[in-house]
């Protein structure tokens, strides 16, 4: 009968440990996101310890125990999956996000022995194929070049108020669409408006 008491003890036990480091993980890595913010790094997309600002086109890796180097979208250049295991249990699960300098950067979300079809594995496994998608959209962005908007001719500073709405219609719906930035499109209303 002592033994099932210890027993339970010692699970109980863990149980609360592994609520507290949790608990403090989770504290500093949202001291780490407030220092980022305080920095103007906006974090505007999440997924474990990746942390984007879509606007600078800036990522980081807030892992909670480091502190993050800021990085721009364009020295992403790959990423995969790093997973071991068999048929029944995950053993190890990962991201590598690889960059310009030759440089790895790991991700990890698995580290001990995890049922495949449990709560955690599965949530995991998502986590995994989010931080890979958002690192092959931050490939693809960082290839994107400024748009080039044209400066006003004199033909321009003639058009009709007509002209003028359908002009700032199209660059609104620009902006929508994500193809120019908010910044881009008050440049070219102030141009048009004579502003």
């Amino acid at each position: 009968m002592e033994f099932i008491y210890l027993f339970g003890f010692v699970f109980i036990l863990a149980i609360v440990l592994g609520i507290i480091i949790a608990v403090s993980q989770a504290k500093r890595e949202k001291k780490v996101d407030q220092q980022l913010g305080d920095n103007g790094f906006t974090i505007t997309r999440r997924a474990g310890a990746l942390r984007v600002d879509d606007k600078n086109k800036k990522w980081c890796i807030n892992d909670s125990q480091h502190q993050p180097t800021i990085y721009d979208f364009s020295e992403v250049i790959d990423s995969v999956i790093d997973e071991v295991g068999t048929a029944n249990v995950v053993k190890k699960l990962g991201v590598y996000i690889y960059t310009l300098n030759g440089g790895a950067l790991y991700i990890s979300l698995i580290n001990t022995d995890t049922k495949r079809d449990s709560f955690i594995c599965k949530t995991d496994s998502n986590i995994a194929q989010q931080i890979v998608s958002i690192a092959k959209s931050m490939i693809m962005h960082s290839e994107e070049q400024p748009l080039d908007l044209p400066q006003a001719t004199s033909s321009e500073t003639t058009l009709s108020t007509d002209d003028i709405e359908e002009q700032l219609k199209k660059f609104k719906e620009m902006v929508d669409n994500g193809i120019i930035t908010q910044e881009d499109y008050d440049a070219k209303k102030k141009q048009l408006l004579g502003i």
